[in-house]
């Protein structure tokens, strides 16, 4: 399991600092974290169609139900895709939102200020809890 986390964690980095950048490139407005999100939503559809190219045949159907729960395994996916894709948009566009943030004290723009602030803690909030509630489903399988 550490071995597992020593490889992923920081590959969870690169990707997180790669969405960021991708996001800061497309500007401070809601359109960076949304295309990001699609991006990698592409890439996961790209994953699953070259996954798809070898032929299962009824013997492989058989023995991987021997050996695989495939309702969890279905969870597992669904919950790894919503935490890829779906906690880095939200934390693309907290990020993105906190530079407005910035700009609106810069320019002291109050009601500007309290919606980014409210925006970047909610983010903030949402990312937290997808960390703690991973490492709660990972300490209790």
């Amino acid at each position: 399991m550490v071995g597992a986390w020593v490889l992923t964690v920081p590959a969870a980095g690169l990707m997180a600092a790669a969405i960021w950048e991708g996001t800061n490139a497309l500007g401070t407005g809601g359109a960076g974290p949304i295309v990001m999100a699609i991006v990698a939503a592409a890439g996961a559809a790209a994953l699953v169609v070259a996954a798809q190219r070898h032929a299962v045949t009824a013997a492989d159907v058989l023995m991987l139900a021997a050996i695989v729960d495939t309702g969890a395994l279905w969870k597992i996916v669904l919950c790894a895709f919503a935490g890829g894709v779906g906690v880095t948009a939200i934390f693309g566009f907290g990020v993105a939102r906190l530079e407005a943030l910035q700009q609106a004290r810069d320019r002291r723009r109050g009601a500007s200020v309290a919606l980014n602030g409210t925006v970047v803690a909610i983010c903030a909030a949402v990312c937290v809890a997808a960390l703690v509630l991973g490492f709660l489903a990972m300490t209790h399988k």
